[in-house]
């Protein structure tokens, strides 16, 4: 197979963040800059504005944009959102902070800026001398951000107070926002004064939590540089704030989010993926429907079955002894099922290359000896 090389360049230093699939040949990427480019990078340069490239599949640019405001402003991760856009994290100087604070973008698929918002200090010490870095955000099923990093001090300053350590004791630092950005809970980990535990990388967990990888120095005996994880529990809201979603896969394919316990009266978007050489067909039990992504809104407990086919490929995968297709492809929008006569056919269902069921405006039944 043949790869092609895209570069681009700039005036100025990028450094290499991370990368992640969006759909089938898509790809997001952060990279130095000579790159084998697929679809979309996000770059850090060196005057910290955050700068997103669109291109096409063939890597020419279809939009070049940057954020950021007057000072520093670094990107280190990002996130698909379920409206087909972007959340970006990092830390900034600008926007009015005092140190390095939380900066947490939201870009819509276009690439332009939504909004924007810092945090930070959530131990209550002087802000001139915290640092308060992120590098790690995840979309969450119930259509907010949850963003992780590190909150401590660099300097000869420290100061008391908080039950989880000093100032210059870093704590792996959570934020939670809704899907305009604004707070909903912050908090540090661990809650007690063990060492340094900041953290560098967040996932969802099948239970409605994360799970947290830290730099950490808490091994016993204390050591720097070593490597931490940490789980955290769902957030902290009433058992009557979720449903509870029972999931069915039918066929080969899988459901993303997959977790059991969700937000009630909440849009949440399920979407379904199949394995190589299936399609999927519907959704069905207590909702039915064949969109996909599959919108959710539920207020009480919900049971959902993801129906996955088996593609054929061509008539070289069906036995000609049990049925046949012609012509392949299809000429003005005609095509022929030839099945035995023993074979009582009473429905046809006809699903697209993505396994999308698709209408038949006209089926007519004919017997041929």
């Amino acid at each position: 197979m043949k790869t092609e090389q895209k570069t681009f360049r700039v005036n100025r230093r990028y450094a290499e963040r991370k990368f992640a699939i969006q759909k089938a040949g898509e790809l997001i990427e952060t990279r130095e800059f000579e790159i084998n480019l697929h679809l979309y990078k996000i770059v850090h340069i060196d005057d910290q504005d955050v700068l997103l490239i669109k291109t096409d599949a063939d890597g020419k640019e279809t939009f070049v944009k940057n954020y950021g405001e007057e000072h520093l402003d670094q990107c280190f991760d990002f996130d698909l959102t379920l409206d087909g856009g972007y959340v970006l994290t990092g830390h900034t100087l600008s926007y009015g902070v005092a140190n390095w604070d939380y900066l947490v973008m939201k870009i819509d698929a276009d690439g332009n800026e939504e909004w924007a918002r810092t945090f930070g200090q959530p131990r209550g010490y002087d802000p001139i001398w915290i640092h308060d870095e992120s590098y790690a955000v995840r979309a969450t099923p119930d259509g907010g951000y949850i963003i992780c990093g590190g909150s401590g001090d660099e300097y000869t300053y420290s100061a008391q107070g908080h039950s989880s350590g000093s100032s210059n004791e870093w704590k792996a630092y959570l934020v939670k926002v809704d899907g305009d950005g604004n707070l909903l809970w912050e908090a540090v980990y661990p809650a007690e004064s063990v060492g340094n535990n900041a953290g560098e990388f967040i996932a969802l967990t099948i239970d409605g939590g994360y799970v947290i990888f830290t730099d950490t120095d808490s091994a016993f005996p204390p050591e720097p540089n070593n490597f931490g994880v940490m789980k955290i529990t769902p957030d902290q809201v009433t058992e009557s704030q979720f449903f509870e979603l029972t999931l069915t896969i039918n066929g080969e394919g899988s459901v993303y989010p997959s977790n059991p316990y969700h937000q009630k009266g909440v849009d949440i978007a399920f979407s379904a993926n199949p394995e190589e050489g299936w399609g999927f067909s519907h959704w069905n039990d207590d909702l039915n429907d064949d969109n996909n992504p599959l919108i959710l809104n539920s207020n009480e407990n919900t049971s959902l079955v993801a129906n996955f086919v088996e593609l054929m490929t061509g008539l070289s995968a069906v036995p000609s002894n049990k049925i046949n297709l012609f012509p392949n492809p299809v000429v003005d929008g005609v095509l022929n099922i030839q099945v035995p006569e023993k074979l009582a056919v009473t429905e046809v269902k006809m699903m697209n290359i993505s396994g999308k069921l698709m209408s038949i405006p006209a089926l007519e039944f004919k017997h041929q000896t």
